[in-house]
């Protein structure tokens, strides 16, 4: 079986918010993320996107990678 991609790894937690009418996922293992969309999937693929986008920037910068908790 393949191993799932980094951004797979993750735990994205989806729930509507009223204020902003919008579905938002939040990452739990980085706590400053947040993304949105009109819809649940569009939201999720938003968040996988925006993960791989933390840690090839981390590396980059040489700050700490996240990592997903088990």
């Amino acid at each position: 079986m393949p191993t799932p991609a980094v951004e797979d790894r993750f735990t994205i937690d989806i729930g509507w918010n009223h204020n902003i009418d919008a579905y938002v996922a939040r990452v739990p293992d980085i706590p400053e993320f947040a993304a949105w969309d009109q819809t649940q999937e569009e939201a999720l693929k938003k968040a996988r996107k925006a993960i791989r986008s933390n840690i090839e920037m981390a590396k980059e910068y040489g700050d700490p990678v996240p990592e997903p908790t088990d």
